[in-house]
């Protein structure tokens, strides 16, 4: 099983329109490739501390990290929308002997707002992986954080507007991570 940490409630992802790509994108070319995976929201207040804030903040959601990291040790990996669904999974994992992997989809940019950079800055040292959206997201990962280069990068094929994303190489290429 693959735990999926969306950035906002499910409903938000599910939303397509001219500007707005479709993030279950990634979750439908998991499933393809043979993995189940479930979904769990951000909560509301008030039992997300930080809902109602911008979704840098409320997605980090302490209640739903400590049901990952207590309730979904044996699964295969946790994919977080962008890095702060990941931040409390990260810093507690080694702590709590969570072994699943932990992945970053999509990193939101860094600069220009220091909270966001040093969020950025502590996930992507620590993610299993990053996938991205967009060769030059990949370039940018290779450039600014040039020891993890080995273990992010990985560009997803397709669209976000039209979808088809699947990760290059297939279910062998996520095997290495």
């Amino acid at each position: 099983m693959i735990a999926m940490l969306p950035a906002n409630r499910r409903h938000d992802l599910l939303r397509k329109g001219p500007d707005f790509a479709n993030r279950m994108g990634v979750a439908e070319a998991l499933e393809t490739l043979g993995f189940r995976v479930e979904f769990l929201d951000v909560h509301v207040w008030p039992l997300n501390p930080l809902a109602g804030k911008p979704s840098l903040f409320s997605s980090i959601d302490p209640l739903r990290a400590a049901d990952v990291l207590l309730r979904r040790r044996r699964s295969l990996a946790v994919v977080s929308y962008f890095q702060s669904g990941a931040l409390l999974v990260l810093a507690l994992r080694r702590l709590l002997g969570f072994k699943p992997l932990v992945v970053i989809v999509d990193i939101g940019d860094d600069q220009n707002w220091r909270a966001r950079e040093k969020i950025v800055r502590f996930c992507i040292a620590r993610a299993d992986a990053v996938f991205t959206f967009a060769g030059a997201q990949a370039e940018y990962l290779r450039k600014e954080y040039p020891a993890a280069a080995g273990r992010h990068g990985l560009l997803l094929a397709g669209s976000g507007r039209s979808g088809g994303f699947r990760p290059l190489g297939g279910r062998r290429h996520l095997a290495r991570f």
